[in-house]
């Protein structure tokens, strides 16, 4: 028995220390440091810990007393419970961090069908789900917004079920996730945009960090939401490159709206490939200056060309 005691001693004391050592580490850090935390991210973390744990110890008491070893149909529901419960639209740890591959599809045919960007926009942590998910399917459709529900202004929604009691009125659900985890909502009536400017721009730019398209000063389109749509050809001379077009408001003090485009979620070397891309510039009260620029945001060499710029109003 002394030998089976050592076999089953070190492993379970192994992973006790290390599961308290954690715990310990973390408080630690955020009393002694102001490191935050999520509890219920490191709760999940450590659970990988603490179910490890559960075995061992129930072999180590199954040593001293055989009929212990019945307790380990206690844990047989766990392994089932994941099984029957899984989910792979979505990511397990977070929903929030995937994205259905089909809602995607929906919007990239979406976009062939209306022949523009599409405008989405997408609630909590979304973004980056939105992004890999475009990336890896090499869909050409816009980044996501982020969770602007304020204005039904965006073509499609993508929105967790806790962000589900927002306003989204002149919505319908199109597809959902298992358990209805995650909702794709459509705008009932399609947007009606009106431009009101059309220009061709430099025939070829090639900055080392910023390019402005667009910038509104004073009272012009003041008030008004716009779509500022940005079309032309990319190249880039290196993947480390990252490259963007961005849409901000801002007062007299500080940026109060920003948004962006990553190009390289597109792909990840454009070799003069044509890119389209729309944002929104929303019309904060108290916006006095409004920009759409290009953002070079490594410095690594690039260049434009055929760009064209498009100013879009909602025509109701």
């Amino acid at each position: 028995m002394l030998g089976r005691d050592r076999e089953w001693r070190g492993p379970l004391m192994v992973l006790c220390a290390l599961l308290w050592t954690e715990v310990a580490l973390r408080v630690a850090l955020n009393h002694l440091f102001g490191v935050n935390y999520p509890e219920d991210r490191a709760a999940f973390q450590l659970l990988v810990l603490f179910l490890l744990a559960g075995p061992f110890a129930v072999d180590a008491l199954a040593s001293v007393q055989r009929r212990w070893q019945w307790s380990a149909l206690a844990l047989l529901p766990i392994p089932l419970t994941t099984l029957a419960n899984l989910n792979l639209e979505v990511a397990m740890n977070n929903l929030e961090q995937g994205v259905p591959e089909r809602f995607i599809k929906y919007a990239a045919a979406k976009q062939k069908a209306l022949g523009r960007p599409l405008v989405v926009a997408g609630g909590g942590q979304l973004i980056t789900g939105w992004a890999f998910g475009l990336f890896a399917g090499g869909e050409m459709v816009n980044d996501m917004e982020m969770e602007l529900f304020g204005q039904s202004a965006q073509d499609l929604r993508v929105v967790p079920y806790f962000l589900m009691d927002r306003p989204h009125r002149d919505y319908a659900i199109v597809d959902s996730t298992k358990r209805q985890a995650m909702y794709l909502l459509e705008r009932k009536t399609p947007l009606n945009l009106k431009m009101v400017l059309d220009s061709a721009l430099a025939d070829a730019i090639d900055p080392k960090d910023f390019h402005n398209f667009l910038e509104l000063r004073g009272d012009r389109f003041k008030g008004v939401m716009l779509y500022v749509r940005v079309s032309g050809d990319l190249s880039v001379d290196t993947r480390s490159g990252q490259v963007m077009v961005i849409a901000d408001e801002r007062d007299s003090e500080r940026r109060i709206h920003w948004d962006e485009t990553d190009l390289m979620h597109e792909r990840a070397v454009w070799n003069g490939e044509a890119f389209d891309v729309m944002r929104r510039l929303p019309a904060n009260p108290g916006a006095t200056e409004r920009y759409c620029y290009l953002w070079n945001v490594t410095g690594a060499p690039m260049k434009a060309t055929a760009l064209r710029l498009r100013v879009y109003v909602l025509d109701t």
